[in-house]
């Protein structure tokens, strides 16, 4: 299992992010200094945001025949399978650890004859088992994206609306993007739905004020928000703040 280094444009578009919301870093190419940002983001108001942020300037892992290390945990040769098997990954490193202990250490094969194998074939299954990870994780966030959308489905046509916590996201011109505390959902507060005043975003791009109140709904803000539309076409899902 293999975790490449990241990107130095992904670090340095990360280094900017974190400075409009006050956080400085210096070199995260160097272990102590990511160390270091999580523990600030840790305590920092906006540390559920940065810490997304931080993940999605890593890289993805995948499984190689190689030792390449593993730049997450900070190890130089890494493998992991679980116990009991769950995934056909794991079986190829139990079978593995079986050609060791016969070939090397002498002892007598735990699964009868020994697969046979080459470095060719290795190449080839650690690709394989990367995209088809790729391909369930996909699988999976859309099954529960579909189920999702029927849940909100439903909650536009009760009586009495559900009332729901989200962290904001990010803010745009024509709204703000949240994030959903309990089901992780994502969706839209768009502009024309926040009521009392007019709305702009500010010059750093981290909030949205109202022009006459002056109030603000600030990235990493918690709020209250309403299931507001639905469309199963675009998988997509409107909130509209709470009153």
């Amino acid at each position: 299992r293999t975790h490449d280094d990241p990107d130095e444009e992904k670090l340095n578009e990360l280094r900017e992010y974190l400075a409009t919301f006050g956080v400085t870093v210096a070199n995260l190419n160097a272990r102590s200094e990511v160390v270091n940002l999580i523990q600030i983001l840790d305590t920092h108001s906006q540390g559920h945001i940065l810490k997304t942020q931080l993940l999605r300037s890593l890289k993805k892992a995948c499984y190689r025949s190689t030792p390449d290390g593993h730049y997450g945990l900070n190890k130089k040769n890494y493998c992991h399978f679980t116990s009991p098997i769950r995934r056909y990954s794991d079986l190829v490193v139990h079978r593995v650890f079986n050609y060791f202990l016969v070939k090397v250490k002498g002892h007598e094969s735990l699964v009868g004859a020994l697969p046979q194998t080459n470095i060719a074939r290795a190449n080839a299954l650690a690709e394989h088992l990367s995209l088809t990870e790729v391909n369930s994780t996909e699988a999976e966030r859309e099954s529960v994206k579909v189920k999702l959308l029927e849940f909100f489905e439903h909650e536009i046509e009760k009586p009495k609306k559900s009332q729901f916590t989200a962290v904001i996201t990010e803010v745009r011109n024509h709204g703000m993007f949240i994030e959903l505390v309990d089901s992780n959902a994502f969706g839209m507060v768009h502009i024309s739905t926040l009521k009392g005043d007019l709305y702009r975003v500010n010059n750093g791009g981290t909030a949205i004020i109202g022009r006459r109140t002056q109030k603000k709904y600030r990235v990493g803000q918690k709020v209250n928000v309403l299931v507001h539309r639905v469309d199963r076409f675009k998988r997509q899902v409107d909130f509209r703040i709470s009153d």
